[in-house]
């Protein structure tokens, strides 16, 4: 869709070179604004690196995490700054300093974009501004890069924040003075258990940002329910009508047909294996086929690495996990591609690809198996050329995604008692055959990109959904028991994928708002709120 005059503003802004923190609610088109920001600077020349501090959301995105391109690990957090900042050379393990091929990579970037900043701890925030000059330029914020931040700090939080000293790494202690702070009893230097945002940092008032705002949303096209949904992301107490409002039974809603979206994997996991185990019939599998391309010895090769030897992955995961990951590549164990899907006739489902936009064929349709197509090399997708115009596979790597989805093609139909591909028919009256995909991320900050692809049949489970899995989708109907397990922050998270309030049931409302004193507030909910009236009015 044509970018509006609010999301066009940004992108010319950014283009003159400027730091820029651009923020809005759910649904207000941050990604797409992210997405053109990236083709556009790109075009400028510049080497653009686009970052999340998920795995989930840099796939999606089609970037790298936050701790990817700096090269460190979560436990790092315990360790000096001096310490971290001598990385180890990907290839060798051997310590190189800021010779080795991550910090020759990261002196070769212009831009970074970093996305779902409100997860980005301070102290991180700090030490990522402190790698950079590190790397190229110690007297400019970020050595010199032009910064780019998006997100929404109403959402979700940094996870585990101010534990330990951005300095020396040392584990904080909580003052017993004012239980609100901790201290490091090395450095001996006080942090503020509030102050967890990224935008707390020193670091983030030297980049001396311009603060733009997405204020129109695309998502939801109900006035009274984008008003409920701004309520609650700012943590404002709903009036007794509009809990009747949120959780009154709405006429034509099946809960049956609702996904419910909990907030821990395994809560996941135990309604789709209980609806699924209660579906009669054989089952259809589908192993995803995975491969990485390493163009470049810039590129860290142990992003071929597979999940296929007994070794630490296997006191991570339980039996199940280990099943479904064998053979895959453990980088791509966050890709919203499910490695080991598993279908059966009157099965409900999700498309997790946008198949046919203009056919309202996208990301978090969902629908019902009605049964399935038998294999045939006809129909597997090709790519779309002079000499094929009837070919489905379009724009970049189209010849290298349809022999992947070829090659994935092929062993699935070497299995015994293969059914084929499921069809599926939505419940916005369409029913179509799903026949496999095949995504491609780029890897690198500049051409020539290593390559790394996942084919598969872009399918899940449709009866419960992750939080973290839902983000970026629009669903039709959608069931939040709030009497679940649910974080504070990812309540609004929730509630802002339904398309409506016709497709949104909401359980426990009123349980949640008594147990949570009244209102939707969570820790440092009034910094967030003070931070957007100084910075954004």
């Amino acid at each position: 869709p044509p970018l509006c005059e609010e999301q066009l503003a940004i992108i010319n802004e950014a283009k003159k070179g400027r730091n820029i923190c651009y923020v809005g609610s759910a649904g207000s088109g941050k990604s797409t604004v992210l997405h053109e920001l990236r083709r556009e600077l790109q075009d400028q020349g510049k080497v653009v690196q686009v970052l999340s501090p998920t795995g989930i959301v840099a796939l999606q995105i089609n970037g790298d995490t936050t701790w990817r391109f700096a090269g460190w690990k979560p436990s790092d957090v315990t360790r000096p700054f001096v310490e971290v900042a001598q990385l180890r050379d990907e290839d060798t393990g051997k310590q190189r300093g800021v010779k080795n091929l991550r910090l020759k990579r990261i002196r070769k970037v212009d831009v970074i974009i970093i996305d779902e900043i409100s997860m980005v701890e301070n102290s991180f925030f700090t030490r990522l501004d402190w790698l950079l000059r590190e790397a190229k330029d110690r007297n400019k914020p970020f050595g010199g890069v032009q910064v780019i931040i998006t997100g929404d700090f109403f959402q979700l939080a940094p996870v585990k924040p101010v534990k330990n000293c951005v300095t020396c790494g040392t584990k904080l202690i909580t003052d017993h003075e004012d239980a609100q702070y901790r201290i490091c009893t090395t450095c001996k230097g006080r942090f503020d258990i509030e102050a967890k945002f990224a935008f707390c940092s020193k670091s983030w008032d030297e980049c001396n940002f311009l603060y733009m705002s997405l204020t129109k949303i695309h998502r939801q096209r109900d006035a009274e329910f984008v008003a409920l949904l701004e309520k609650c992301r700012e943590g404002s107490k709903f009036a007794p009508r509009e809990i009747e409002l949120l959780e009154c039974q709405k006429p034509g809603l099946d809960e049956k047909k609702a996904t419910r979206l909990f907030s821990t994997k395994r809560e996941v996991r135990a309604v789709n294996t209980k609806f699924f185990n209660e579906l009669p019939g054989p089952s259809v599998e589908y192993r995803c086929y995975d491969e990485y391309e390493r163009v470049s010895s810039e590129h860290p090769p142990w992003y071929g690495d597979r999940f296929d030897k007994p070794d630490t992955f296997y006191d991570k995961h339980d039996q199940d996990d280990r099943k479904k990951l064998s053979g895959s590549l453990r980088i791509l164990e966050d890709h919203r591609w499910e490695t080991h899907l598993e279908l059966k006739k009157g099965m409900r489902v999700m498309l997790i690809h946008n198949l046919d936009i203009k056919g309202s064929l996208c990301n978090g349709s969902q629908g019902e198996v009605v049964d399935f197509e038998p294999f045939s090399d006809s129909t597997v997708p090709t790519a779309q050329t002079n000499n094929n115009p009837e070919g489905t596979i379009v724009g970049a790597y189209k010849h290298k995604r349809e022999a992947h989805i070829r090659t994935f093609a092929n062993i699935c139909k070497a299995q015994y008692e293969f059914l084929g591909w499921p069809i599926v028919h939505f419940d916005n009256g369409r029913k179509k055959t799903i026949y496999p995909e095949c995504t491609v991320n780029e890897m690198g900050a500049k051409k020539p990109y290593s390559l790394l692809c996942r084919a598969q049949v872009p399918l899940t489970a449709g009866y419960a959904l992750s939080i973290h899995k839902s983000q970026g989708m629009t669903l039709d109907y959608v069931m939040v028991d709030l009497t679940r397990t649910f974080e504070i922050e990812q309540i609004y998270v929730a509630l802002s994928r339904a398309r409506s309030l016709d497709g949104l049931l909401v359980k426990g409302l009123q349980e949640s708002e008594d147990r949570y004193g009244g209102r939707f507030s969570m820790t440092g909910k009034a910094v967030v709120q003070k931070f957007y009236n100084e910075r954004f009015g």
